[in-house]
């Protein structure tokens, strides 16, 4: 009966480091996927403002297009 405890206290040993160690690997995914997340934020943001940039251009380029055509039908 002691030889079955000391086995179970050895797999259970056992275990507990393997359930550790998953554990570990799974913070270092965690991680992995946070800073995947981050980068993914970031370049999406820079996106954003270029593309934001670039219809803000545009629309002044058609401000002054409707202006310079405005003051042609005027003339």
């Amino acid at each position: 009966m002691g030889k079955l405890l000391d086995e179970l206290k050895k797999q259970a040993k056992e275990a507990k480091k393997e359930n550790n160690e998953i554990k570990k690997e799974l913070e270092k995914i965690k991680q992995y996927r946070d800073d995947l997340n981050k980068e993914i934020e970031e370049k999406l943001s820079l996106n954003l403002q270029s593309v934001s940039d670039k219809i803000e251009a545009k629309k002044e380029e058609l401000q002054k297009d409707l202006k310079d055509l405005e003051n042609k039908t005027k003339h």
